[in-house]
């Protein structure tokens, strides 16, 4: 029976009946071993040629399917048929090819059986692939020790229908996201990213735009009503497959019961997604949020304010949290970060010195605390590198870690390894906008310009309606000198958000650069005036008109302006120094010599850096009062704090060179202090005046007067490429001055009157007055 079923011949014999002897006349032992040769090379071959066609992940994967899965049926065909030079036919002495009338034996039989069987083999495919690979294959990506989940955690939403509860949900999703960042086998998206990600984007789009990102899982939940209290609904979905992998419900909750049962939807997640048990997570924040309910709120409310560059609104709900508990370490800890973006260092410092070495904090948060003592309270970069690094290296997935380091290797001036980290985290996080920007920026910064361009268009593609990535990209084209792209970006940043102080500043500059210096100023007294106006832009501010006003011989009003912000520059320390060499020389044009030079003693004994730039300043003035033995000594001061000679930075020799040519200009010695001057200025390195300017004075003293002329006009329009440096427009309008004494002095009327005309719609007419009493008398030659 079985053998007739099989189509085996009956001649009697059992040895020839054997099922092995039939699988050797049929060939179907050579038909499965040339299979698998075949399938292996083709395998080879794909494995080869597919990356080369950027084909898709699944594309090796679905051909293995297809070759397992057609193995059985091939197998069914090779029993059946064999391959000869004549075609394919019925295995020969086969009952059923007896049996079978002629007309169920020809060329058509076998054909049709040939595609009943390839459309039931594609169709198994199909089924085993779309059912049971398609989910195998999801899963085992996951769980494989060398491809770690990559977790999203999407904001609860409020379907109550009550407001005052919106909170509630972000409040949820910060806990979990927190907790589940303590694990070694997760990446979680960091809240940034997430709302790049789904930006304008439905709900329903959300898991669509997770698989698009290549996010495996999304951790999302809602909050309902009912008569016996909150529902709390949370799922764990698979991003690829759209499936839920787990899902809870918990009924007849408070608040407070809602924030306490982001323990349990920790545990579930990670149980879920396989994380070692032993892997636990504390119970302390979610303790203290039920806790501290109102506190808890208020600390929601400030991260949501912070991450929105809203720092004022971010300062108070912190202050408010603190206020409720003031044991609430990481509102503290926070409160800190923003007061150090914020420019208030003493304030930052303050706030972590108010964190007890024994504050209850898990690893996590101890880590970030530690790290950011080094970093604000000590002002040690180094070691704040030391301790963002020991902090990655238990939690490597954490973005705010790593960019930290960043900001730590770029103020300990390793700008390449602060890029570095920042690349990692583009990798890590291709959405998040805060790392195309700081990388932009500190580029930017660095002068390196085309590098800067591409970061800073990925933030502007990834959040165009955001005003910091006009304002960057405005910063970016101002130091290229490109000031029509500059301003439209500054214009577009301040029409998205109008109290942006950031774009007013930015666009203050470059109408200054323009010459409009009426409308610059005006921009500058509204961002000082301005109550939101963060400490640190109130001083930048107020530095950029009192330089201004500087050059327009306004002395005492430019040294006002850094009086009014007296209190604000003591807390920063950073340019208090700066603030008193500015008042210094203000004191000395305005003829009080002594008290400049008691201001810029100070601004020396509380330089936090280097002191060059106010021993420049000293010697100016000792140079101004024909104190020469001082100067000559001050200039030997200037030396002494020169970086080794191998460094190509030559600040220093570059300053004194310039003072040794000054001396021996007032000294009478003109052609000596032309070669002097002339080598200061080829001298690599940082410039605190614009040295063209008293090279033509001294070649106007050597009777070179078309030199002269050449280099005043040098002078009057110098700005280093890819730097304003409103601190040297006192010394633009000096040699603005000068180019019209010369003219006047080459007989050169013509020009001599416009110059005269610019001098007036830039700074005003003040020290014209000073020129009419020369022979040349401008007021004579005027024409209006």
């Amino acid at each position: 029976m079985h053998a007739e079923r099989l189509g085996m011949p009956d001649d009697g014999n059992n040895a020839k009946n054997s099922i092995l002897s039939e699988f050797r006349r049929r060939k179907v032992v050579q038909f499965a071993a040339g299979y698998a040769v075949i399938a292996w090379l083709l395998l080879q071959v794909a494995d080869l040629v597919l990356p080369a066609y950027n084909a898709p992940d699944w594309t090796l994967q679905a051909i293995i399917t297809i070759l397992i899965v057609a193995f059985p049926p091939s197998l069914l065909l090779a029993w059946l048929y064999n391959i000869t030079p004549e075609g394919v036919e019925l295995t020969r002495g086969n009952r059923l090819a007896g049996k079978l009338p002629a007309k169920f034996r020809g060329r058509p039989v076998r054909i049709a059986l040939a595609l009943v069987t390839t459309a039931l083999t594609g169709v198994a495919v199909w089924l085993v692939w779309d059912t049971y690979l398609e989910e195998q294959r999801a899963w085992l990506q996951f769980v494989d020790v060398d491809r770690t989940p990559v977790v999203a955690v999407a904001p609860v939403r409020n379907l109550t229908g009550d407001p005052t509860l919106d909170w509630l949900g972000d409040g949820v999703s910060n806990l979990v996201r927190d907790r589940l960042a303590q694990s070694r086998h997760l990446i979680v998206v960091s809240r940034p990213r997430w709302q790049a990600i789904v930006r304008d984007a439905t709900a329903d789009d959300h898991l669509a735009r997770a698989k698009a990102a290549k996010i495996d899982f999304v951790i999302s939940g809602e909050i309902l009503s009912a008569p016996d209290g909150l529902i709390l609904t949370t799922r764990i979905t698979n991003a690829l497959s759209g499936a839920d992998i787990k899902s809870e419900a918990d009924e007849e909750l408070s608040p407070q019961d809602v924030l306490r049962s982001v323990y349990g939807i920790s545990i579930m997640t990670k149980q879920a997604l396989k994380v070692p048990y032993e892997e636990q997570v504390d119970s302390f924040a979610a303790d203290f949020a039920v806790g501290n309910f109102a506190a808890y709120r208020a600390y929601v409310s400030g991260l949501k304010f912070f991450l929105n560059f809203d720092y004022e609104e971010a300062k108070q709900s912190m202050r408010a949290a603190l206020e409720l508990a003031p044991d609430f370490h990481v509102a503290r800890y926070r409160m800190a970060m923003i007061y150090w973006v914020t420019g208030e260092r003493d304030r930052a410092a303050e706030a972590m010195q108010q964190i007890p070495a024994e504050a209850p904090l898990n690893e996590r948060e101890r880590g970030y605390v530690e790290a950011a003592n080094a970093f604000i309270r000590d002002n040690d970069p180094a070691l704040a590198i030391e301790r963002y690094t020991s902090l990655l290296d238990r939690f490597p997935y954490e973005v705010e870690a790593r960019q930290y380091l960043a900001e730590a290797y770029f103020h300990d001036y390793q700008e390449d390894l602060a890029l570095q980290e920042l690349r990692i985290l583009g990798e890590q996080e291709p959405e998040n906008q805060f790392v195309w920007g700081s990388m932009g920026a500190y580029l930017t910064i660095l002068g390196r310009h085309d590098e800067a361009m591409a970061p800073l268009q990925r933030y502007l593609e990834i959040a165009p309606d955001e005003p910091n990535a006009h304002n960057l990209m405005g910063d970016l084209h101002r130091e290229m000198g490109q000031l029509d792209e500059a301003t439209h970006h500054f214009e577009q940043a301040l029409a998205l958000e109008p109290d942006f102080t950031l774009a007013q500043l930015g666009l203050a500059e470059v109408h200054s650069v323009l010459g409009n210096n009426a409308e610059s100023k005006k921009r500058l007294q509204d961002v000082i005036e301005a109550a939101s106006t963060e400490v640190e832009d109130r001083i930048t501010a107020a530095f950029d008109l009192a330089w201004i006003l500087r050059a327009e011989r306004r002395f005492a009003e430019s040294s006002g302006v850094i009086v009014s912000i007296a209190d604000e520059l003591q807390a920063e320390e950073i340019r208090e120094s700066m603030a008193l060499a500015l008042q210094a020389e203000n004191a000395v044009a305005l003829g009080e010599a002594q008290t400049g030079l008691q201001l810029i003693a100070e601004a020396i004994e509380k330089s936090v850096r280097a002191p060059t730039r106010y021993l420049f300043v000293r010697c100016r003035i000792e140079v101004e009062r024909g104190d020469y033995k001082s100067a000559v000594a001050t200039i030997n001061e200037i030396r002494l704090h020169a970086l080794p000679p191998d460094d190509p930075d030559r600040t220093e020799d570059k300053a004194a060179l310039y003072f040794e040519g000054l001396v021996e200009l007032r000294r009478g010695r003109p052609e000596e202090a032309v070669r002097v001057i002339t080598r200061a200025i080829m001298t690599e390195g940082y410039r605190y005046s614009i040295y063209e300017l008293d090279l033509a004075r001294a070649l106007r003293a050597a009777g070179r007067i078309d030199e002269a002329r050449a280099h005043a006009a040098q002078a009057r329009t110098s700005r280093d490429s890819g730097n304003i440096r409103l601190d040297l427009e006192y010394d633009r309008s000096m040699a603005h001055l000068l180019d019209i004494d010369l003219a006047l002095t080459a007989g050169d009327t013509g020009v001599a009157n416009q110059l005269i005309r610019e001098y007036e719609h830039r700074w005003g007419g003040a020290g014209l007055d000073a020129l009419r009493a020369g022979p040349g008398h401008p007021s004579a030659t005027y024409v209006d």
